[in-house]
């Protein structure tokens, strides 16, 4: 205890800007000295708890809170509290100055961080909870969010800048070379070593990226499992105290948000690097040259067993793409979800924006055709993902096939309540006015009636 002390004074003392360096860990044998000594208290406490209500059923005033006994309980309880949350402390910084990736299945990484942190603050809470007291519970569940506030957030956030390993086995595969050769070395060899370390290089940051999303999303899922822990303890053993988790600086349930944000952010910068480099200009390019929506009925029936133009672009660009499948085989199944649903929602909108900007013409065969092609995307990147609806996704860019499905302008003002929830007025007439048979006053007299039911809606909100 007095070696504790004096380790704890130090730390006290020396410059907050250097107490959390990565070499400022303490040895695994006083951890675990710590962690047992801990246990042994938390269980001599429940135990003297126990007592303490069982003799106040034996003997009225024997159980008295100003008792000695029940002073003893309240002494060693104080000791508890200050090394559980020194240990949490220092449990914690040293899971996040050692971390190092780790395989969870074949091929999907994460940090071992995610599991140490964890295992951790499931043991803290655990042991909290043993100790029977409701201030215990609260004061230990405080040091336990400031962890994961101060640390362990803020850990998981570096992950793709810190330097680290992460085996690539079938990139070493294919470009592994014969390391015994001792020939003269060219220029083009040069190069292609070059371009070797550069692709390497790239695939590391890659790496990097798919573990912090992995890490980001078992992290969120721990957080969440503590949460529900925590509250269903403070429900059963305290049911006439405050909830703990109403009574803690900082919300639990804000650090699940933070790590869905982390998971959210890292997927969009996965898909800024692939994806959002190349999907809106082949669509703008393909909607140009290739797409046509003023249709016959023999064209209108030889794309339906044909297959049309923008389908197979969706399956060459999306379904089929090597990256999408590497990113499959990397990623938490759930977070290939998200990866999936932010791509097609990425996709609906490059749809969307191709046939805005290109003000594409269109008859009322063409407007099926939009609407056959926009139902087989929706039913192609589903096959991605069958466990998880992608209706929400495709749900503006059906609105824009409703739309120009319209049989005359003037229907649009049937369905104008939820049009407008969607659009604003000069994307409702741009659409309108890309059906060829549309005439031009029709349209004129739907728009002059639509800017007054708005003009009508303002004044009276």
């Amino acid at each position: 205890m007095v070696a504790w002390e004096r380790r704890a004074n130090s730390q006290a003392q020396r410059d907050p800007r250097h107490v959390l360096e990565g070499d400022e860990v303490e040895a695994d044998e006083s951890l675990q000295m710590i962690d047992l000594f801990l246990d042994e208290l938390a269980f001599i406490i429940r135990v003297l708890v126990s007592y303490t209500a069982f003799l106040a059923t034996v003997c009225e005033g024997l159980g008295q809170k100003d008792g000695g006994f029940q002073v003893k309980v309240q002494e060693l309880s104080g000791v508890y509290v200050v090394l559980e949350r020194f240990y949490v402390f220092q449990s914690v910084h040293k899971a996040t100055a050692i971390a190092e990736p780790q395989e969870l299945e074949q091929g999907v990484y994460v940090s071992s961080v995610v599991e140490d942190v964890s295992f951790v603050l499931n043991k803290a809470f655990f042991r909290a909870s043993q100790c029977m007291n409701y201030h215990t519970a609260l004061s230990i569940v405080i040091a336990i969010v400031d962890a994961l506030e101060s640390q362990y957030l803020q850990a998981i956030l570096v992950l793709p800048s810190r330097p680290c390993v992460i085996p690539l086995s079938s990139i070493n595969a294919a470009t592994g070379q014969d390391g015994n050769n001792e020939q003269e070395v060219s220029f083009s060899d040069m190069l292609l070593q070059a371009v070797d370390e550069d692709l390497q290089r790239t695939l590391q940051e890659e790496a990097r990226l798919i573990m912090t999303i992995n890490s980001a999303y078992m992290s969120g899922e721990f957080v969440r499992a503590l949460q529900e822990k925590i509250e269903e303890y403070s429900s059963s053993s305290f049911p006439n105290d405050a909830p703990i988790l109403e009574c803690l600086p900082t919300p639990i349930h804000d650090m699940t948000e933070a790590f869905h944000s982390i998971v959210s952010n890292e997927i969009q910068e996965m898909l800024s690097r692939t994806l959002h480099k190349r999907l809106p200009q082949v669509l703008s390019r393909s909607m140009d040259e290739q797409l046509q929506y003023v249709l016959t009925s023999a064209q209108y029936d030889a794309l339906g067993s044909q297959g049309s133009p923008l389908v197979r672009l969706v399956e060459r660009e999306i379904l089929t793409n090597r990256e999408l499948q590497r990113y499959e085989r990397a990623l938490c199944r759930v977070s290939f979800e998200d990866l999936v649903e932010a791509a097609t929602q990425y996709l609906t909108s490059c749809v969307e924006n191709a046939l805005l900007s290109s003000k594409k013409r269109c008859n009322d065969l063409g407007a099926l055709q939009l609407e056959r092609e926009v139902t087989d995307m929706l039913t192609r990147m589903s096959t991605l993902v069958p466990q998880r609806s992608l209706r929400g996704a495709f749900t503006r860019l059906f609105q824009v096939v409703f739309i120009l499905n319209l049989m005359q302008p003037a229907h649009v003002l049937d369905y104008l309540a939820s049009l407008r929830e969607e659009f604003s007025m000069e994307i409702i007439e741009t659409l309108l006015r890309m059906r060829v048979d549309f005439k031009s006053q029709d349209i004129a007299r739907v728009m002059d009636q639509i800017s007054k039911t708005d003009t009508k809606s303002t004044k009276s909100s």
